[in-house]
C-alpha cells in the first residue's frame, strides 16, 4: 500500500502537476495565475491527451507506448521487482512536449511571435465573408481586456495613447512607451505634460482608462501601411472591428 500511495504521488508530480506548470510558464501567465488548481486541469488535459496519443501509436504500429506504461506501474505497485523506467521514458517526453507546444501555442496567440502572412490572407478571406454575413463576425471572450488591448498594439508596431483617470482622482495621459502583464500589471507612460518625463501606473490603479489614439478612417491618413497597422490593431482588439472603420479590402 505505502508503494501503490508514493508511486501515485510520484506519478501525479511529475505526469500531471508539473506538466501543468510549465504550460502556464511557457504560456507567460501572470503569477497570480499560475495557481495549484489551474496547473491541476492544465496538467490532468495534457496528461490525458499523451495516454491517447500513446494509445492511438501503440494501435496503429508496433510500438508498445501505452502498454509498456501502464504494465511498468503495474509491477511496481504489485512489488514485482524495481520500477522500469524506459517504457517510462516515451511518456514523460511526450507528456513535457505538449505540455511546451500547448503554453507555446497560447503565447504565440496573444503575443503573436511567428510572421503572420499566411494568417493575415487567411483572416482576411474570413472578415471579407463576415462582412456579408454579420452573424459570422460575434465575439465572445474572456481573459484580461486591458492586456488583449495593449497586445493588439504591440503587434501592430503601435503605441497606444492613454488618458485615464486614478482611483485619488488624478488624470494621468501620455504615450504607452511598456506594458508590465506578468504579476502586478502596470504600464510605462510618456507624461503629455512634460515629455521628458516618464509615468509608472499601475492598472489597478485606474477607474478609467481611454485609448485615445484610435484613428477613423478619414484621420488615418491615405499610407497603405499606416492603415494596415490600425487596422491590424483595430482586429485584435475585436476580430472584424477595423473592417467597420477601414471600408473596402486590402
Amino acid at each position: 500500500m505505502e508503494i501503490g500511495l508514493s508511486l501515485a504521488s510520484v506519478i501525479f508530480l511529475l505526469y500531471v502537476l508539473l506538466p501543468g506548470g510549465v504550460v502556464l510558464t511557457v504560456a507567460g501567465r501572470r503569477e497570480k495565475d499560475v495557481t495549484l488548481a489551474r496547473m491541476v486541469f492544465y496538467g490532468t488535459w495534457v496528461f490525458a491527451v499523451a495516454l491517447l496519443l500513446c494509445w492511438g501509436v501503440e494501435t496503429a504500429s508496433d510500438f508498445r507506448l501505452y502498454t509498456g506504461f501502464t504494465a511498468s506501474l503495474a509491477k511496481f505497485s504489485q512489488g514485482e521487482g524495481l520500477l522500469d523506467v524506459r517504457p517510462l521514458a516515451p511518456v514523460f517526453l511526450i507528456v513535457y512536449a505538449l505540455a511546451c507546444f500547448i503554453g507555446f501555442a497560447e503565447l504565440w496567440s496573444k503575443v503573436g511571435v511567428f510572421p503572420s502572412g499566411y494568417w493575415l490572407r487567411v483572416k482576411r478571406l474570413y472578415w471579407k465573408v463576415a462582412r456579408q454575413k454579420p452573424f459570422a463576425a460575434r465575439w465572445v471572450k474572456v481573459g484580461n481586456l486591458p492586456g488583449d488591448v495593449f497586445l493588439a498594439y504591440r503587434k501592430a508596431g503601435k503605441r497606444p495613447y492613454i488618458k485615464g483617470t486614478l482611483k485619488d482622482g488624478t488624470a494621468v495621459q501620455g504615450e504607452c512607451l511598456r506594458y508590465s502583464w506578468n504579476g502586478s500589471e502596470s504600464v510605462l507612460l510618456r507624461d503629455a505634460d512634460r515629455p521628458d518625463s516618464l509615468i509608472w501606473v499601475r492598472l489597478d490603479d485606474f477607474v478609467r482608462l481611454e485609448f485615445a489614439n484610435i484613428p477613423t478612417a478619414e484621420t488615418a491618413g491615405a499610407s497603405f501601411e499606416e492603415t494596415w497597422r490600425w487596422r491590424k490593431v483595430l482586429n485584435g482588439i475585436v476580430p472584424g472591428l477595423g473592417e467597420e472603420f477601414f471600408s473596402g479590402g486590402m
